[in-house]
């Protein structure tokens, strides 16, 4: 398994519901593959909704630590999904999780300048990332309307729904 930390809290709670213990890194060794890479991928779904139902309209009024909260716990479903498919060496499960690391790799740029770096196809914010804020910057690669979240949704759907095919 790559090393990468995992934050729980409410927000990866709720992405992850109703696999709530799957979000601890503990609880995951008694699981199933399938298990996981359903659970994940489902997870990373629903953090793609939340981070994209966030406002990012009014920069005065916005709430930086709650946003920081959402962007962990995008990153973290989205490292535990990159993470479990990887274990997955043919198939569409496989295929899928190549395509993940493929279009975040792609975005990576843009991730590094509000920072989030990529390596080995695992992301890690940096402590400032969510101080510095720049909405304007977030919304257009986290908004609902950003090319990288449709894309990156539709791949863990496919994932999602490859899991009972693949498995």
């Amino acid at each position: 398994m790559a090393s990468f930390s995992v934050s729980t809290n409410m927000y990866l709670r709720q992405v992850y519901a109703p696999n709530r213990n799957l979000c601890v890194k503990a609880n995951r060794a008694e699981a199933t593959n399938k298990t996981l890479i359903s659970a994940d991928s489902s997870a990373l779904g629903n953090a793609i909704k939340t981070i994209g139902a966030f406002d990012f309209s009014n920069s005065e009024n916005l709430n930086k630590e709650k946003f920081a909260k959402i962007l962990k716990s995008f990153t973290d479903a989205y490292n535990y999904t990159i993470s479990s498919s990887g274990t997955q060496k043919e198939g569409k499960i496989a295929v899928n999780s190549k395509k993940i690391k493929s279009l975040t790799e792609k975005y990576s740029a843009e991730l590094k300048s509000l920072g989030i770096s990529v390596k080995g196809g695992y992301m890690s914010i940096s402590s400032t990332a969510s101080t510095n804020i720049s909405p304007d910057k977030y919304e257009e690669l986290f908004g609902k309307d950003s090319s990288y979240m449709k894309e990156l949704s539709a791949l863990a759907k496919k994932m999602n729904r490859s899991v009972d095919i693949s498995l």
